[in-house]
C-alpha cells in the first residue's frame, strides 16, 4: 500500500479549508449557464478544463454537474505532466488522493489493467 498523494496545491490554486472549497464547488454545480443545454441522456465521457479554479472553475463545475445528475461508475482523470516529457501515459502509483474534502480512492485493479498496455508507464 502506498501513501496517499497529498493535495500539494491546496491553499494556492484552490481553498485548503473544506467548508470554503465545498461552498465554492457547490456554487459552480448550481450556477449553470443560459447558453448551455445539458445532454438529455447519460454521457459516456465528460471533458472538463484543467486550470486554476479562478480561470476554469465555473466551466468545470458545469461539466461535472452532468456527472452529478447521472452518476458515474468510474472517473478517469487525465492531466498534463508539467515537469517532464514522456512518450507514454503515466499512471499514478498512489492508492488514494488526499483533498481538502477527504480521500479519493484509486481503482488499483483498473490501473493494473491499463499498466499491462505498452501505451502506459
Amino acid at each position: 500500500m502506498t501513501p496517499p498523494r497529498p493535495a500539494v496545491l491546496a491553499g494556492a490554486w484552490y481553498p485548503a479549508d473544506p467548508d470554503e472549497l465545498a461552498d465554492l464547488v457547490d456554487g459552480w454545480f448550481s450556477g449553470g449557464s443560459p447558453r448551455t443545454t445539458p445532454p438529455a441522456g447519460r454521457p459516456l465521457i465528460v471533458v472538463a478544463p484543467h486550470a486554476g479554479f479562478a480561470y476554469s472553475g465555473a466551466t468545470a463545475g458545469l461539466a461535472h454537474s452532468v456527472l452529478r445528475a447521472h452518476g458515474a461508475r468510474r472517473v478517469v482523470i487525465m492531466a498534463p505532466n508539467h515537469r517532464t516529457a514522456l512518450d507514454r501515459i503515466a499512471l499514478s502509483g498512489a492508492d488514494s488522493f488526499t483533498t481538502p474534502l477527504g480521500r479519493v480512492p484509486v481503482d488499483r485493479q483498473a490501473v493494473a489493467h491499463l499498466a499491462a498496455s505498452p501505451a502506459f508507464v
